[in-house]
């Protein structure tokens, strides 16, 4: 699987509290919203969402983030009960990196290219 994630709609940078899946007020996304669209899910379902666990309430984590890649699974660490999906290591690095306002783009973009790549997902930051 390969998504894009366009730069100037990318949330990134500006710490965890203000981050979102998708931001109502200026529909920027981070990593995993835009991640989150590729695998089918729908803005509403993102919107407001600081990360994939608040998800969980309203719809069945592996059934929607895996529709166009099984590989997507990755983000939960088990799929134990509707209750409790706790965050994969690499999703909880994802949402690090992607909101950390010491690091560069250059090296925030490596990172979460590597971290995708291992799971088999490409992607794509377009200007």
């Amino acid at each position: 699987m390969k998504f894009t994630i366009p730069r100037d709609k990318w949330l990134r940078g500006e710490g965890g509290l203000v981050s979102r899946l998708l931001r109502p007020r200026d529909g920027k996304m981070c990593c995993l919203g835009h991640f989150g669209l590729a695998c089918g899910l729908s803005s509403e379902m993102i919107e407001d969402r600081s990360n994939p666990i608040e998800i969980i309430t309203d719809i069945n984590p592996p059934d929607a983030w895996t529709q166009k890649n099984n590989n997507s699974a990755f983000l939960f660490a088990s799929f134990r009960d509707s209750l409790n999906f706790p965050l994969s290591t690499d999703c909880s690095t994802l949402m690090e990196v992607n909101d950390d306002k010491s690091i560069s783009d250059e090296d925030r973009e490596r990172a979460i290219v590597n971290i995708f790549s291992a799971h088999e997902i490409e992607v794509e930051f377009t200007s």
